[in-house]
């Protein structure tokens, strides 16, 4: 099935208020519920936001609620920014009570039973728990090469890093995210490398998935999205920090 006749069906466990060619406008029959903007294309910003959740978000099972948690501010307010235009709805951004030894993170909270719906019944983003699960939503990789790049800028503001001076890398906790993602810069000509390694203290295994940074220029001119490029300039800055 498309994508639009998914977000079609899922309005119909809500209440429609608004239907034109481009969105639809739903809010949950019961309880109480803000009406909710629902894109009927997958557009960069969509698909760059769906991978940041993938990468730092969660879905809290019993809640209607999306988090995103972030030791960079200025990636939470652009992403923010991102919700706001693609969904129609306001967002909250709190502190986070410092743990010893980590950095100071952000919480961005979304507070939406359409939008938790469309990320984990469409887009496969399980609720609760995922790290170990996640994967590239097939949406994603049936689509153009301008929406594989937007993904993979999200997953790079998620779970990015340098890597040497010539390398940047995603790093995560699934298997089959890693090896799905390879897959999308495999369609974009994009040579990578995979590594894997355990975690001794938590007897957990990562794997890594690096390629050349000057690829990130590339993306940039294939991604027509203002947010998106932000959300990439961002992750530019944050690895020029790094050593």
């Amino acid at each position: 099935m498309d994508y639009k006749r998914e977000v079609l069906n899922l309005s119909e466990r809500m209440r429609l208020l608004h239907l034109d060619k481009n969105n639809i406008k739903v809010q949950a029959k019961y309880g109480p519920s803000k009406a909710t903007n629902l894109p009927l294309k997958i557009n960069s910003d969509l698909s760059c936001f769906i991978a940041t959740v993938i990468g730092d978000g969660h879905l809290i099972k019993d809640k209607f609620t999306i988090t995103v948690e972030s030791s960079n501010i200025d990636l939470l307010y652009t992403l923010s920014s991102m919700v706001n235009e693609l969904f129609q709805i306001k967002t909250s951004i709190k502190k986070i009570k410092k743990r010893d030894g980590k950095k100071q993170t952000y919480h961005l909270s979304i507070y939406s039973k359409a939008i938790q719906e469309l990320l984990s019944l469409i887009f496969e983003i399980p609720r609760g728990k995922k790290s170990a699960i996640v994967k590239v939503p097939s949406h994603i990789s049936a689509s153009k090469d301008e929406i594989k790049k937007a993904f993979i800028i999200g997953l790079l503001a998620a779970e990015g890093s340098r890597k040497g001076n010539n390398e940047v890398r995603i790093c995560s906790a699934s298997k089959r995210l890693v090896e799905d993602t390879k897959n999308l810069l495999k369609d974009l000509k994009v040579d990578s490398n995979i590594e894997s390694w355990t975690n001794k203290k938590y007897k957990k295994d990562y794997y890594s998935l690096s390629f050349d940074k000057y690829h990130l220029d590339t993306f940039m001119r294939g991604c027509r999205s203002g947010q998106t490029g932000l959300i990439l300039s961002i992750f530019k800055k944050v690895i020029e920090n790094q050593a």
